[in-house]
């Protein structure tokens, strides 16, 4: 996997980067990249030898949320109490689904201030 980073101040325009790393990576064969033989410090030097290549100690992996009541409910009162009104359903709740996690919060509406 390749990241394009996005322009900023700091790193200035990245879309001529972008282009090289796409063209150096198109030259790679299918079977290099599911080669046992060939570990990915080793495609990445042999890739970008001429750049330098910067290697990071592994990090497992985790999938993780950092939604919260706290959040949500801070989350909710940025906004009017007029538009707030409108997110109560019929059982006088308001209901938020973190699209992230899929985790369900049930807010009563005088938690926010209304």
């Amino acid at each position: 996997m390749i990241q394009n980073i996005a322009e900023d101040d700091a790193r200035g325009a990245t879309a001529d980067a972008w282009d090289k790393a796409r063209a150096i990576f198109a030259t790679l064969a299918d079977d290099e990249l599911t080669d046992p033989d060939i570990s990915a410090d080793r495609l990445l030097y042999r890739l970008f030898h001429e750049d330098g290549v910067r290697l990071f100690e592994a990090k497992p992996l985790r999938a993780f949320c950092r939604c919260s009541e706290d959040r949500v409910i801070g989350m909710l009162r940025t906004f009017t109490a007029e538009e707030m009104e409108g997110m109560v359903e019929a059982d006088g709740r308001i209901r938020v689904t973190c699209e992230y996690c899929s985790r369900a919060y049930e807010v009563a509406p005088d938690t926010v201030g209304l």
